[in-house]
């Protein structure tokens, strides 16, 4: 199975915060999207259960990652338009209790079983949500051993910057935030490359065998932008929403088609994108502005979908430890004799263990985030 640099997740918050909106609990369109973009990486990590035309349609798939950090970007800026969010003990412990109760119960299973045999120090690397080799291609650095996890540790940076930015300057969070972001990856570039490529494969080149080389590596990548695409789109969403809203339905709706079309086109139809800055950032940013144009044009709730995006990171998570797994133990499964079968069995135990998941971890994690914070 393919370890995309498509298994990003997570964007966590993108996975996992909800979002207040004026009139209603949640911005129903990112909700949506945070469910389509983890099936999206679910869909394309499950390709060898059908065969080599699926795989080819899905070869994309890892799109889901890119959505999912535009939307990190967008709902951190969002949700600390309340200026208590932006306290650092807030941040810091629904940060932390978001993302890493779930991920450390999967990283438990998963290094018991699956990875006995790897090696200690890789096994302790993941836990801490460092890459297994920073000398590797960016953006993903050979991965977390628990695949799709190797995108948390760019959500943990961006928290970082986004947190300190709010501490120097509350209103201008989004703008100092996002120069930051934007800057790094050019000077880090330029002082260890003496050039800069706009690529998220691209990199500071250099030996990494000191302390700080993993974060200099990491924010050397312009897989970071993407962040700055959220912020950009939360930007406009909370300053020009009412305008938005008075534009002719039709004309939204035509608008919003074009987007959409645009993002099938791309993902599905004109071949393989690498991630990033040159390839799925684009038609990623197209589908998150028509999700966010569409707002309030549907006047019910689809709940299959709110459903899927309340278990978007545990469904992330979950369902590469059961690939891992029954790889391992049931290789049979995934030699492309059952088909879709296979795919609707995978699919189905994904949901199910998924669910538990948010059930059972994700959301008394929440509860205990309040707990401390009253």
């Amino acid at each position: 199975m393919t370890q995309a640099s498509s298994h990003a997740l997570s964007a966590e918050d993108v996975i996992t915060v909800s979002t207040d909106k004026t009139t209603s609990n949640k911005i129903l369109s990112i909700q949506y999207l945070r469910g389509i973009a983890a099936m999206l990486v679910v869909l394309f990590h499950s390709t060898t259960l059908i065969g080599p035309e699926w795989k080819s349609f899905m070869v994309n798939g890892s799109v889901g990652v890119d959505v999912f950090f535009i939307m990190s970007g967008f709902i951190i800026y969002y949700i600390t338009s309340n200026k208590s969010e932006l306290a650092p003990k807030t941040f810091a412990i629904k940060r932390f209790l978001r993302i890493y109760p779930t991920f450390f119960i999967i990283w438990l299973l998963v290094s018991c079983i699956y990875y006995a045999d790897a090696k200690f120090i890789n096994v302790i690397k993941s836990l801490f949500l460092i890459h297994v080799d920073y000398n590797a291609n960016a953006p993903a650095f050979k991965f977390n051993l628990i695949g799709p996890a190797w995108t948390l540790t760019y959500e943990i940076y961006f928290y970082v910057i986004f947190c300190f930015a709010g501490y120097v300057s509350f209103k201008y969070r989004g703008l100092l935030s996002s120069l930051i972001l934007l800057l790094l990856p050019i000077l880090l570039q330029l002082c260890f490359n003496g050039s800069f490529m706009f690529s998220s494969n691209a990199k500071a080149e250099f030996n990494a065998d000191f302390l700080l080389a993993p974060v200099v590596k990491v924010m050397s990548t312009t897989m970071l932008w993407e962040f700055v695409g959220g912020i950009f789109l939360a930007f406009l969403f909370i300053n020009y929403r009412k305008n938005i809203v008075k534009i002719n339905k039709i004309v939204r709706a035509c608008c919003c088609t074009i987007l959409i079309v645009i993002f099938l086109y791309f993902t599905f139809y004109s071949g393989w994108m690498p991630q990033g800055m040159v390839g799925l950032f684009w038609p990623s940013m197209a589908l998150v502005t028509a999700a966010l144009m569409a707002e309030d044009m549907i006047p019910f709730e689809i709940k299959p979908l709110s459903f899927i995006g309340d278990i978007s990171y545990s469904l992330y998570l979950v369902h590469w430890a059961i690939i891992k797994l029954t790889q391992t133990y049931f290789p049979q499964v995934w030699n492309n004799q059952y088909g879709v079968f296979s795919l609707f069995v995978f699919l189905s135990v994904s949901v199910l263990i998924s669910f538990i998941m948010y059930k059972k971890i994700e959301k008394p994690s929440i509860k205990i985030a309040r707990k401390l914070l009253n």
